[in-house]
Parts: C-alpha cells; structure tokens; sequence
C-alpha cells in the first residue's frame, strides 16, 4: 500500500471521527430557548408535610430547578420555612411555596381555621375502641348524639341521632398530623376538634351537654347525607321482634308518684332525725346530773361532762369525757 493511499485512510477515519462526536453533541444537547438557564436553589418537600404541621429543617431539602421552570412564589432557603406551619398537606418532591405555609410564628390550628368557620374541641367517647383509632387529623366524620331519657314516658326514651354529617377532623387530642407520635394521640384520644360552622358548633356545644357524643368514619368522597332517623328503644325492640312498650310498663309503678314518695321519705328521716336528738338530750342530762345511766352504760358521776358522737356512715355511737370533779355542792356526804 502506497503512503498516498494510507494518508487518505487517515483523513478519512480522522474527520469521521469528528463528524460523529459533532453529531453526539447536536443530539444530546437541548434545543436553546433564548432564555437564561441559571439554575435557582428551591426549598422541596422530602417528606409528605401534613396540613398543620410545623415546619423543620428535616422535612425539606434544597434543588436546582432552571430559572424558567421555578414556581412562583417558591422559597429559596431552609431558614424561610422555619417557624411556620403548612396549611394543607405537601406532598414529597414537591417545591415549598410561600403561600401553603402560615406566616411566619404563628403555629397551632388558628391559621387552619377558614374565615367563616371554628374550631370546636369536644370530649367523644370510646374513640379508640369505636373506630380502632383510625380517626385521625383531616378525617371525616358524623358526629352521633345519645341522648339519655328517664324512661317515664314514651316521649322520654332515650335515643341517638345523627347530630352532624361530615364533618372535618383538624385534631385529636393535641395532634395536628397524621405523623405525629401516635402514643401523644392514643394519650387524648378522648378530646377531638372539629371544623365546624358557628351553628353547628352551637349543636355540638348542647349535644355534649345534654347527652354523649360519638363519632362514625366515613369516605372523605363522600358527599351524600342520608336522612337516617333517630335510634329508639321503640325501634331496635321493633327490629329484634321485641314487643313495644305501653306507657303503663314503662314505669310498672316504680316511678308512680315520685314526688309523694319523696316527700314522704323526707317526713320519715326528719321523724328519726329528731328522735335521735331527744336521745342525745336525755344522755347529756343523765350525765350531767348524776343521775339515771349516762352513756355507754356508765352511771352519771356529776360534774361537767362532754358528750361525743361518733358517726361511722350508718352507724352512730356516742362516748363521753369529764370535763373536772364535780362542785362541793354536788358530792354526796
């Protein structure tokens, strides 16, 4: 092979070569916008930040994002979010905007509060055990009233109902967050508040006073409100094939006449009250006068004496001191 001919394998493997690196380049690099791609420090979500939470330095991180692809409003350091709180939930990987936090220092559950609306805390019984603890911040739920009657009359029974449909749970006992530390929830599980009209917080207000509240979970896409009526004793006695009951069994002559029976019960324990007074008085005169039997069996000595009762729930007992040695005039020749 000649040398003229091997340059010219040269040349050629030489600007293939270059013509294939300058075709890598072309595919690989993005087309230009004409705008400055600088890329910008963004606060970003690593973890899923619940509504209410306050904000930490281990709950975000900083990424570059090009100037043209910045959300507005994003933040561009850890120090912005700190002593803040986020007003619904972040998703993780998901830039920190200013407006899905609280302004800066005020924490709790005011800022999760919408104009208009209040937050109502209220003591629910055998939360835990009703729904297996799964009632936790942002749930939704029907709030049931019992209300407890006397059982004297037919229109006195008692009853449940459905007080409020779905209704918006913003905390469990002091828990914010679904990521809280669940023994801090499981501690106060009792105590839940709401999100909740004025009108309805009136509602809850009497419901818990007058009777006991509890709760039932629903499907937070659920936006039916059944009309459900009232629980009776009349109705589950009608669905467990239970006979109903007539006016004259609901008191079977137990509650006939309440108010005579206390009245005369009153009469018989102020009977007995002044009963035992006279006894009193007529041990203090034995013991005081030496004469007859004073208390406890032992005769009367003379002389001033104390007289003590000792009271033991029921039972009454009675014991006496001498208070010094009778008079001149008082002892016996």
């Amino acid at each position: 092979m000649s040398p003229r001919t091997i340059i010219v394998i040269v040349l050629a493997l030489v600007f293939g070569l270059v013509a294939a690196l300058l075709v890598h380049r072309i595919l690989v690099q993005p087309p230009s916008t004409g705008v400055n791609e600088e890329g910008v420090n963004v606060v970003v979500a690593v973890v899923e930040i619940q509504g209410g939470a306050a904000m930490t330095s281990e709950m975000v991180t900083l990424r570059q994002y090009r100037k043209d692809l910045v959300p507005k409003n994003a933040l561009t350091s850890v120090e912005a979010v700190l002593e803040r709180a986020a007003k619904t939930t972040i998703p993780e990987g998901v830039p920190v905007v200013d407006s899905s936090l609280t302004p800066k220092g005020q924490l709790g559950l005011g800022p999760l509060v919408a104009p208009g609306m209040r937050a109502y805390s209220a003591q629910v019984v055998d939360t835990a055990a009703g729904v297996s603890g799964f009632i936790l911040p942002r749930s939704f739920v029907d709030v049931l009233v019992t209300l407890r009657g006397s059982g004297s009359s037919e229109e006195d029974q008692p009853v449940t109902a459905i007080l409020l449909a779905k209704v918006q749970v913003l905390a469990v006992g002091g828990a914010t967050s679904n990521n809280a530390n669940s023994s801090r929830i499981e501690d106060k599980l009792r105590t839940v508040t709401f999100l909740v009209s004025p009108e309805q917080a009136a509602k809850l207000e009497l419901g818990a006073r007058m009777g006991t509240l509890h709760l039932t979970m629903r499907n937070p896409t659920d936006e039916e409100t059944p009309e459900v009526a009232p629980a009776t004793m009349a109705s589950i006695r009608a669905a467990t094939g239970l006979a109903p009951i007539v006016p004259d069994q609901l008191n079977n002559g137990n509650n006939a006449d309440i108010d005579g029976r206390f009245a005369a019960l009153k009469t018989q324990m102020l009977e007995l009250q002044d009963e035992r007074i006279r006894a009193l008085e007529e041990k203090l005169l034995a013991a005081g006068t030496g004469t007859g039997t004073a208390v406890g069996g032992v005769p009367g000595k003379g002389g001033p004496v104390a007289l003590i009762q000792l009271i033991r729930g029921t039972s009454i007992s009675y014991a006496q001191m001498s208070l010094g040695k009778p008079s001149d005039t008082e002892k016996k020749p």
